[in-house]
Protein backbone atom coordinates (compact mmCIF):
# COMPACT_ATOMS: atom_id res chain seq x y z
CA UNK A 1 0.00 0.00 0.00
CA UNK A 2 1.02 3.43 -0.94
CA UNK A 3 0.21 6.50 0.78
CA UNK A 4 0.52 10.23 0.93
CA UNK A 5 0.39 12.60 4.42
CA UNK A 6 -1.14 16.07 3.89
CA UNK A 7 -1.57 18.73 6.25
CA UNK A 8 -5.64 19.89 6.66
CA UNK A 9 -8.46 21.24 8.69
CA UNK A 10 -9.68 18.38 10.92
CA UNK A 11 -12.15 18.49 13.87
CA UNK A 12 -12.03 16.54 16.25
CA UNK A 13 -14.75 15.52 19.40
CA UNK A 14 -13.17 15.59 22.14
CA UNK A 15 -14.38 14.88 26.32
CA UNK A 16 -12.49 14.93 29.71
CA UNK A 17 -14.05 14.42 33.02
CA UNK A 18 -16.70 16.78 33.62
CA UNK A 19 -16.18 19.00 36.68
CA UNK A 20 -19.82 19.92 36.98
CA UNK A 21 -21.11 16.88 36.67
CA UNK A 22 -21.75 13.61 38.65
CA UNK A 23 -18.27 11.66 39.18
CA UNK A 24 -16.82 9.46 36.31
CA UNK A 25 -18.94 11.55 34.09
CA UNK A 26 -17.99 13.23 30.54
CA UNK A 27 -17.69 16.63 29.42
CA UNK A 28 -17.74 16.85 25.30
CA UNK A 29 -16.41 19.83 23.52
CA UNK A 30 -15.58 19.97 19.79
CA UNK A 31 -11.94 21.46 18.21
CA UNK A 32 -10.59 22.62 15.16
CA UNK A 33 -7.01 22.01 14.03
CA UNK A 34 -4.70 20.85 11.32
CA UNK A 35 -3.48 17.61 11.29
CA UNK A 36 -1.35 15.02 9.40
CA UNK A 37 -3.54 13.09 7.40
CA UNK A 38 -2.28 9.49 6.28
CA UNK A 39 -4.39 8.68 3.02
CA UNK A 40 -4.70 5.71 1.14
CA UNK A 41 -3.39 6.21 -2.40
CA UNK A 42 -5.57 3.53 -4.00
CA UNK A 43 -9.07 4.18 -2.07
CA UNK A 44 -8.40 7.63 -1.00
CA UNK A 45 -9.67 6.53 2.50
CA UNK A 46 -7.83 7.88 5.31
CA UNK A 47 -5.39 5.96 7.32
CA UNK A 48 -4.42 7.62 9.85
CA UNK A 49 -5.03 11.83 11.31
CA UNK A 50 -2.10 12.75 13.55
CA UNK A 51 -3.52 15.83 15.31
CA UNK A 52 -1.33 19.23 15.64
CA UNK A 53 -1.71 21.19 18.60
CA UNK A 54 -1.34 24.76 18.23
CA UNK A 55 -2.30 27.76 19.86
CA UNK A 56 -4.69 28.43 16.87
CA UNK A 57 -6.83 25.36 17.83
CA UNK A 58 -10.34 26.22 17.45
CA UNK A 59 -12.94 25.15 19.93
CA UNK A 60 -16.82 24.40 20.72
CA UNK A 61 -18.04 24.30 24.43
CA UNK A 62 -20.92 24.55 26.30
CA UNK A 63 -21.31 25.20 30.13
CA UNK A 64 -22.21 27.12 33.10
CA UNK A 65 -21.39 31.04 32.54
CA UNK A 66 -19.96 31.21 36.70
CA UNK A 67 -19.43 27.39 38.18
CA UNK A 68 -19.39 29.09 41.42
CA UNK A 69 -23.55 30.05 41.17
CA UNK A 70 -25.62 26.92 41.92
CA UNK A 71 -28.41 28.30 39.16
CA UNK A 72 -26.03 29.66 36.60
CA UNK A 73 -26.94 30.60 32.63
CA UNK A 74 -25.75 28.29 30.30
CA UNK A 75 -23.24 29.65 28.12
CA UNK A 76 -20.89 29.11 25.41
CA UNK A 77 -17.64 29.95 23.84
CA UNK A 78 -16.29 29.73 20.57
CA UNK A 79 -12.92 31.01 20.33
CA UNK A 80 -9.10 29.31 20.86
CA UNK A 81 -9.01 26.45 22.81
CA UNK A 82 -6.04 27.55 24.95
CA UNK A 83 -7.86 30.40 26.15
CA UNK A 84 -10.95 28.22 26.98
CA UNK A 85 -12.50 26.33 30.26
CA UNK A 86 -11.11 23.09 27.79
CA UNK A 87 -7.27 23.92 27.84
CA UNK A 88 -5.37 20.89 28.12
CA UNK A 89 -3.72 22.64 31.46
CA UNK A 90 -0.05 23.91 31.91
CA UNK A 91 1.44 22.35 28.68
CA UNK A 92 -1.41 23.95 26.01
CA UNK A 93 0.20 21.50 23.26
CA UNK A 94 0.13 18.04 25.35
CA UNK A 95 -3.27 16.61 26.25
CA UNK A 96 -3.50 15.07 29.67
CA UNK A 97 -4.11 11.31 29.63
CA UNK A 98 -7.98 11.58 30.86
CA UNK A 99 -8.67 13.22 27.26
CA UNK A 100 -10.56 11.57 24.49
CA UNK A 101 -9.54 12.87 20.99
CA UNK A 102 -11.59 11.35 18.11
CA UNK A 103 -10.85 13.01 14.35
CA UNK A 104 -14.60 12.96 13.62
CA UNK A 105 -14.20 14.65 10.00
CA UNK A 106 -15.31 11.79 8.06
CA UNK A 107 -18.57 11.50 10.18
CA UNK A 108 -19.20 15.47 9.38
CA UNK A 109 -18.43 14.98 5.75
CA UNK A 110 -20.19 11.77 5.17
CA UNK A 111 -23.33 13.89 6.79
CA UNK A 112 -22.99 17.43 4.99
CA UNK A 113 -21.79 16.05 1.40
CA UNK A 114 -20.57 18.40 -0.98
CA UNK A 115 -19.64 20.73 2.18
CA UNK A 116 -15.87 21.39 3.64
CA UNK A 117 -14.80 21.03 7.09
CA UNK A 118 -14.52 24.78 7.04
CA UNK A 119 -18.11 25.37 5.66
CA UNK A 120 -19.59 22.67 8.44
CA UNK A 121 -17.55 24.16 11.35
CA UNK A 122 -19.17 27.64 10.59
CA UNK A 123 -22.63 25.79 10.45
CA UNK A 124 -21.74 24.30 14.00
CA UNK A 125 -20.65 27.93 15.43
CA UNK A 126 -23.74 29.55 14.50
CA UNK A 127 -26.41 27.02 16.07
CA UNK A 128 -23.53 26.94 19.21
CA UNK A 129 -23.82 31.03 19.29
CA UNK A 130 -27.26 30.59 19.13
CA UNK A 131 -27.98 28.38 22.24
CA UNK A 132 -25.88 30.88 23.92
CA UNK A 133 -28.12 33.83 23.17
CA UNK A 134 -31.23 32.18 24.42
CA UNK A 135 -30.83 32.46 28.37
CA UNK A 136 -30.95 28.68 29.27
CA UNK A 137 -30.37 28.00 32.50
CA UNK A 138 -27.36 25.16 33.19
CA UNK A 139 -28.72 22.15 34.64
CA UNK A 140 -27.44 19.09 36.97
CA UNK A 141 -28.22 15.84 36.08
CA UNK A 142 -31.17 14.18 38.66
CA UNK A 143 -33.07 10.89 39.18
CA UNK A 144 -35.68 12.11 37.01
CA UNK A 145 -36.69 11.55 33.21
CA UNK A 146 -36.27 15.17 32.42
CA UNK A 147 -34.56 17.57 30.40
CA UNK A 148 -30.86 18.37 30.88
CA UNK A 149 -29.37 21.93 29.68
CA UNK A 150 -25.72 21.25 30.07
CA UNK A 151 -22.58 21.53 27.98
CA UNK A 152 -23.28 17.52 26.86
CA UNK A 153 -26.39 18.73 25.17
CA UNK A 154 -25.03 21.39 23.70
CA UNK A 155 -22.29 19.40 21.55
CA UNK A 156 -25.75 16.94 20.53
CA UNK A 157 -27.22 19.74 19.46
CA UNK A 158 -24.59 21.55 17.69
CA UNK A 159 -23.99 17.80 15.95
CA UNK A 160 -27.59 17.66 15.31
CA UNK A 161 -27.10 21.32 13.04
CA UNK A 162 -24.86 19.24 10.86
CA UNK A 163 -27.10 16.07 10.93
CA UNK A 164 -24.83 13.73 13.27
CA UNK A 165 -25.73 12.09 16.12
CA UNK A 166 -23.53 12.23 18.93
CA UNK A 167 -24.72 8.90 20.21
CA UNK A 168 -23.61 7.01 16.87
CA UNK A 169 -20.43 7.97 17.03
CA UNK A 170 -17.58 4.87 17.51
CA UNK A 171 -13.96 5.23 18.27
CA UNK A 172 -11.38 3.35 17.67
CA UNK A 173 -12.95 0.05 18.74
CA UNK A 174 -15.74 0.71 17.45
CA UNK A 175 -17.46 1.03 21.13
CA UNK A 176 -20.49 4.23 21.14
CA UNK A 177 -17.84 7.33 22.21
CA UNK A 178 -20.60 7.80 24.88
CA UNK A 179 -18.92 5.11 26.79
CA UNK A 180 -16.10 6.71 27.31
CA UNK A 181 -16.46 7.57 30.71
CA UNK A 182 -18.60 5.05 33.15
CA UNK A 183 -21.27 7.13 34.11
CA UNK A 184 -21.39 8.39 30.07
CA UNK A 185 -22.35 11.85 28.99
CA UNK A 186 -25.82 13.47 30.95
CA UNK A 187 -27.67 15.55 28.40
CA UNK A 188 -26.08 13.61 25.14
CA UNK A 189 -26.20 9.87 26.07
CA UNK A 190 -29.54 8.09 25.92
CA UNK A 191 -29.66 7.06 29.99
CA UNK A 192 -29.54 10.14 30.83
CA UNK A 193 -32.18 12.79 29.24
CA UNK A 194 -30.32 13.53 25.42
CA UNK A 195 -31.60 16.94 24.95
CA UNK A 196 -31.83 19.26 21.95
CA UNK A 197 -31.78 22.70 22.80
CA UNK A 198 -33.32 25.75 20.23
CA UNK A 199 -30.78 28.48 18.61
CA UNK A 200 -31.48 32.26 19.27
CA UNK A 201 -35.02 33.14 17.74
CA UNK A 202 -35.12 31.11 14.93
CA UNK A 203 -38.97 28.92 16.05
CA UNK A 204 -38.01 25.71 14.65
CA UNK A 205 -35.93 23.10 16.50
CA UNK A 206 -35.41 20.51 14.62
CA UNK A 207 -34.39 16.71 15.29
CA UNK A 208 -32.45 15.75 12.39
CA UNK A 209 -33.79 12.80 10.14
CA UNK A 210 -30.29 11.16 11.26
CA UNK A 211 -31.16 10.76 14.82
CA UNK A 212 -31.28 6.94 15.88
CA UNK A 213 -33.14 7.53 19.09
CA UNK A 214 -34.88 9.33 20.92
CA UNK A 215 -34.46 12.79 22.68
CA UNK A 216 -35.64 15.72 25.09
CA UNK A 217 -36.98 18.80 23.18
CA UNK A 218 -36.46 21.81 24.96
CA UNK A 219 -38.42 25.73 24.04
CA UNK A 220 -37.51 28.36 25.11
CA UNK A 221 -38.96 30.55 27.41
CA UNK A 222 -39.79 33.82 25.49
CA UNK A 223 -40.24 32.54 21.70
CA UNK A 224 -42.79 30.65 19.93
CA UNK A 225 -41.03 27.10 19.43
CA UNK A 226 -42.09 24.98 16.81
CA UNK A 227 -40.75 21.38 17.39
CA UNK A 228 -39.86 18.50 15.54
CA UNK A 229 -38.74 15.04 16.92
CA UNK A 230 -37.67 11.94 16.04
CA UNK A 231 -39.62 8.55 15.06
CA UNK A 232 -38.54 7.50 18.25
CA UNK A 233 -39.65 8.05 21.31
CA UNK A 234 -39.50 11.89 22.56
CA UNK A 235 -40.37 14.16 25.18
CA UNK A 236 -41.50 17.84 24.49
CA UNK A 237 -40.53 20.82 27.37
CA UNK A 238 -42.43 24.00 26.08
CA UNK A 239 -40.80 26.07 28.35
CA UNK A 240 -37.51 25.28 30.64
CA UNK A 241 -39.84 25.38 33.50
CA UNK A 242 -43.13 23.92 31.61
CA UNK A 243 -44.79 21.89 34.41
CA UNK A 244 -45.26 25.53 36.09
CA UNK A 245 -46.03 27.54 33.33
CA UNK A 246 -46.90 28.54 29.78
CA UNK A 247 -45.47 31.76 28.40
CA UNK A 248 -45.61 30.72 24.88
CA UNK A 249 -47.49 29.50 22.54
CA UNK A 250 -45.36 26.02 21.93
CA UNK A 251 -46.23 23.69 19.18
CA UNK A 252 -44.97 20.08 18.12
CA UNK A 253 -45.15 19.28 14.49
CA UNK A 254 -45.82 15.52 13.29
CA UNK A 255 -45.96 16.97 9.79
CA UNK A 256 -42.46 14.73 8.70
CA UNK A 257 -43.20 11.86 10.31
CA UNK A 258 -44.71 9.69 7.75
CA UNK A 259 -41.36 10.47 5.51
CA UNK A 260 -39.30 9.76 8.47
CA UNK A 261 -41.22 6.24 9.45
CA UNK A 262 -40.87 5.38 5.68
CA UNK A 263 -44.35 6.08 5.01
CA UNK A 264 -45.07 8.41 2.82
CA UNK A 265 -48.53 9.53 1.71
CA UNK A 266 -50.22 8.50 5.14
CA UNK A 267 -51.95 9.79 7.68
CA UNK A 268 -51.53 9.02 11.45
CA UNK A 269 -53.37 7.04 14.04
CA UNK A 270 -52.80 9.36 17.42
CA UNK A 271 -54.64 8.27 20.49
CA UNK A 272 -53.93 11.54 22.73
CA UNK A 273 -54.26 10.35 26.72
CA UNK A 274 -53.55 12.09 30.15
CA UNK A 275 -52.97 12.91 33.83
CA UNK A 276 -53.27 15.71 36.24
CA UNK A 277 -50.15 16.23 37.84
CA UNK A 278 -51.20 18.84 40.50
CA UNK A 279 -53.98 21.29 40.29
CA UNK A 280 -52.21 24.35 38.86
CA UNK A 281 -49.53 22.57 37.37
CA UNK A 282 -49.39 22.09 33.43
CA UNK A 283 -50.64 18.90 32.55
CA UNK A 284 -48.36 16.26 30.36
CA UNK A 285 -50.12 15.07 27.37
CA UNK A 286 -49.02 11.63 26.21
CA UNK A 287 -49.23 11.13 22.23
CA UNK A 288 -49.44 7.17 20.58
CA UNK A 289 -49.24 6.33 17.10
CA UNK A 290 -46.53 8.75 16.61
CA UNK A 291 -43.10 6.33 17.01
CA UNK A 292 -41.80 3.33 15.80
CA UNK A 293 -42.68 0.20 18.28
CA UNK A 294 -40.14 -0.90 20.54
CA UNK A 295 -39.55 -4.54 20.86
CA UNK A 296 -43.58 -4.84 19.51
CA UNK A 297 -44.73 -2.22 21.90
CA UNK A 298 -46.20 1.17 21.55
CA UNK A 299 -44.53 4.06 23.17
CA UNK A 300 -45.87 7.58 23.82
CA UNK A 301 -44.26 10.86 23.10
CA UNK A 302 -44.54 12.83 26.29
CA UNK A 303 -45.32 16.62 25.53
CA UNK A 304 -45.68 19.62 28.54
CA UNK A 305 -46.32 23.05 28.51
CA UNK A 306 -47.34 22.61 24.63
CA UNK A 307 -50.07 24.23 23.41
CA UNK A 308 -50.67 22.92 20.00
CA UNK A 309 -50.02 19.24 18.57
CA UNK A 310 -49.93 19.60 14.30
CA UNK A 311 -50.82 16.36 12.60
CA UNK A 312 -50.07 15.55 9.32
CA UNK A 313 -50.52 16.82 5.43
CA UNK A 314 -52.26 13.71 4.56
CA UNK A 315 -55.32 11.82 6.17
CA UNK A 316 -55.01 11.37 10.59
CA UNK A 317 -56.87 9.83 12.54
CA UNK A 318 -57.18 11.49 16.61
CA UNK A 319 -58.63 9.64 19.51
CA UNK A 320 -58.75 10.95 23.03
CA UNK A 321 -58.16 8.16 25.57
CA UNK A 322 -60.48 9.72 28.00
CA UNK A 323 -62.42 13.33 28.53
CA UNK A 324 -60.11 14.33 31.28
CA UNK A 325 -59.58 17.60 32.53
CA UNK A 326 -56.21 19.57 30.70
CA UNK A 327 -55.10 22.58 32.90
CA UNK A 328 -53.92 24.62 29.66
CA UNK A 329 -56.05 24.22 26.20
CA UNK A 330 -54.50 22.22 23.54
CA UNK A 331 -55.40 22.35 19.52
CA UNK A 332 -54.78 19.42 17.48
CA UNK A 333 -54.45 20.77 14.27
CA UNK A 334 -54.98 18.52 11.38
CA UNK A 335 -53.96 20.52 8.39
CA UNK A 336 -55.53 19.50 4.97
CA UNK A 337 -55.95 15.89 4.19
CA UNK A 338 -53.96 15.00 0.55
CA UNK A 339 -53.87 11.44 1.04
CA UNK A 340 -55.61 8.23 0.37
CA UNK A 341 -56.04 7.23 3.77
CA UNK A 342 -58.87 7.01 6.22
CA UNK A 343 -61.57 7.59 4.58
CA UNK A 344 -61.82 9.46 1.29
CA UNK A 345 -58.40 11.25 2.51
CA UNK A 346 -60.69 12.92 4.97
CA UNK A 347 -58.80 13.45 8.80
CA UNK A 348 -60.83 12.34 11.31
CA UNK A 349 -62.06 13.29 15.63
CA UNK A 350 -62.92 9.32 16.39
CA UNK A 351 -64.88 9.22 19.56
CA UNK A 352 -66.76 6.05 19.47
CA UNK A 353 -64.82 4.40 22.45
CA UNK A 354 -66.07 7.23 24.62
CA UNK A 355 -68.62 5.64 27.11
CA UNK A 356 -69.73 9.82 27.73
CA UNK A 357 -71.23 11.68 25.57
CA UNK A 358 -69.54 13.73 23.00
CA UNK A 359 -70.24 17.56 23.40
CA UNK A 360 -68.77 19.50 20.38
CA UNK A 361 -69.30 22.94 20.35
CA UNK A 362 -67.56 26.61 19.51
CA UNK A 363 -63.97 26.83 20.02
CA UNK A 364 -61.30 30.18 19.84
CA UNK A 365 -60.60 31.51 16.29
CA UNK A 366 -62.85 28.86 14.78
CA UNK A 367 -61.66 25.60 16.36
CA UNK A 368 -64.05 23.11 18.02
CA UNK A 369 -63.66 22.51 21.49
CA UNK A 370 -64.78 19.44 23.63
CA UNK A 371 -67.15 20.26 26.57
CA UNK A 372 -68.05 18.49 29.93
CA UNK A 373 -71.37 19.64 29.79
CA UNK A 374 -74.31 19.72 27.68
CA UNK A 375 -74.31 23.85 28.44
CA UNK A 376 -71.14 23.91 26.99
CA UNK A 377 -69.45 25.90 29.77
CA UNK A 378 -66.83 23.68 31.44
CA UNK A 379 -64.10 22.53 28.78
CA UNK A 380 -62.60 20.00 28.52
CA UNK A 381 -59.13 22.16 27.29
CA UNK A 382 -58.88 19.41 23.56
CA UNK A 383 -59.55 21.81 20.55
CA UNK A 384 -59.95 21.15 17.13
CA UNK A 385 -59.07 21.99 13.52
CA UNK A 386 -59.70 21.16 10.13
CA UNK A 387 -61.11 17.74 10.52
CA UNK A 388 -63.08 16.66 8.01
CA UNK A 389 -64.69 13.79 9.56
CA UNK A 390 -66.61 13.34 13.11
CA UNK A 391 -67.94 9.93 14.86
CA UNK A 392 -69.76 10.39 17.93
CA UNK A 393 -70.27 8.16 20.60
CA UNK A 394 -73.59 5.39 21.51
CA UNK A 395 -74.67 8.21 24.02
CA UNK A 396 -76.68 10.94 23.65
CA UNK A 397 -74.36 13.29 21.86
CA UNK A 398 -74.55 17.33 21.29
CA UNK A 399 -72.62 18.06 18.08
CA UNK A 400 -72.11 21.77 17.28
CA UNK A 401 -69.97 21.79 13.95
CA UNK A 402 -69.35 24.96 12.66
CA UNK A 403 -66.00 26.35 10.61
CA UNK A 404 -66.28 22.95 9.05
CA UNK A 405 -63.27 23.08 6.08
CA UNK A 406 -64.38 23.74 2.51
CA UNK A 407 -64.15 21.22 0.09
CA UNK A 408 -63.18 23.53 -3.09
CA UNK A 409 -59.28 22.45 -3.51
CA UNK A 410 -60.24 18.48 -2.42
CA UNK A 411 -63.59 17.26 -3.14
CA UNK A 412 -62.60 13.53 -2.22
CA UNK A 413 -62.26 14.73 1.12
CA UNK A 414 -66.09 16.09 1.56
CA UNK A 415 -66.78 16.91 5.42
CA UNK A 416 -68.39 13.55 7.18
CA UNK A 417 -70.76 13.28 10.47
CA UNK A 418 -71.50 10.11 12.41
CA UNK A 419 -73.47 10.72 15.28
CA UNK A 420 -73.20 6.94 16.44
CA UNK A 421 -76.00 5.44 18.85
CA UNK A 422 -77.91 7.55 21.26
CA UNK A 423 -80.49 10.59 20.89
CA UNK A 424 -78.19 13.23 19.29
CA UNK A 425 -78.49 16.66 18.44
CA UNK A 426 -76.61 18.08 15.85
CA UNK A 427 -75.96 20.96 14.09
CA UNK A 428 -73.90 22.19 11.65
CA UNK A 429 -72.82 24.38 8.33
CA UNK A 430 -71.28 21.97 6.53
CA UNK A 431 -71.22 22.13 2.89
CA UNK A 432 -71.87 18.97 0.95
CA UNK A 433 -71.65 16.84 3.90
CA UNK A 434 -72.58 13.03 4.52
CA UNK A 435 -74.31 12.55 7.87
CA UNK A 436 -75.30 9.82 9.27
CA UNK A 437 -78.03 10.43 12.03
CA UNK A 438 -77.66 6.40 13.71
CA UNK A 439 -79.86 4.87 16.16
CA UNK A 440 -81.73 6.65 18.46
CA UNK A 441 -84.11 9.60 17.93
CA UNK A 442 -81.91 12.23 16.78
CA UNK A 443 -82.61 16.31 16.11
CA UNK A 444 -80.56 17.59 13.14
CA UNK A 445 -80.11 21.04 12.54
CA UNK A 446 -78.48 21.04 8.89
CA UNK A 447 -77.55 25.15 7.96
CA UNK A 448 -75.41 24.23 4.77
CA UNK A 449 -76.31 23.14 1.75
CA UNK A 450 -76.00 19.79 -1.13
CA UNK A 451 -75.94 17.39 1.98
CA UNK A 452 -77.10 13.84 2.55
CA UNK A 453 -78.70 12.82 5.13
CA UNK A 454 -78.98 9.46 6.18
CA UNK A 455 -81.70 9.60 9.26
CA UNK A 456 -80.96 5.54 10.26
CA UNK A 457 -83.46 4.08 12.70
CA UNK A 458 -85.56 5.96 15.51
CA UNK A 459 -87.81 8.79 15.41
CA UNK A 460 -85.48 12.22 13.82
CA UNK A 461 -86.23 15.78 13.47
CA UNK A 462 -84.59 17.70 10.23
CA UNK A 463 -84.26 20.90 9.80
CA UNK A 464 -82.90 21.66 6.59
CA UNK A 465 -81.47 25.24 6.03
CA UNK A 466 -80.95 24.42 2.39
CA UNK A 467 -81.47 22.14 -0.55
CA UNK A 468 -80.23 18.98 0.42
CA UNK A 469 -81.10 15.19 0.23
CA UNK A 470 -82.95 12.86 2.87
CA UNK A 471 -82.52 8.95 2.80
CA UNK A 472 -83.56 6.24 4.87
CA UNK A 473 -86.94 7.94 6.73
CA UNK A 474 -88.99 6.42 8.34
CA UNK A 475 -93.15 7.07 8.92
CA UNK A 476 -91.82 8.48 12.25
CA UNK A 477 -89.11 11.06 10.65
CA UNK A 478 -90.33 14.42 10.38
CA UNK A 479 -88.64 17.00 8.22
CA UNK A 480 -89.50 20.88 8.95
Amino acid sequence: MTTTTVRRTAIYLEAKPAPHEITSAGHFYLVKRQADVVIDDQTGEVVSSVPSFTLDDQVLRGGPEDSSLPFDPLATQSFELVESGDKYGKDVFIPTPDRVILDISGVLLAAQQGKSLEQIWAAMESYLVGIGAVGYDYEFPDAFDNHLSNSNATILSVLNAVDVDVREIRDGTGAPITASFSNGFPGADNDSDPTLLGSGQTPEISASANMQSGLSILGRDDVDDVMIGTKFQDRYYGEQEALFYTATHDVVSYERLPEDMENPGKGLKVTLSFDNVLPGFTDPVMLTGVNEKEAGQEVADLLIGIEEIRLTEFADTFKVADFDRLEQDILIDAWSAKGDAGVDGRDRFDASGQDTPLYLGQGKDGASALFYDKEFSDPVGIELRDFEEIIGTQQADIIKWFGVPQTAQNPEASPFLDSGGGDDFIATDAIAAEIIAGSGDDFILQYGRESVIDLGTGEDRVVLGGAGLVTAMGSDDRIV
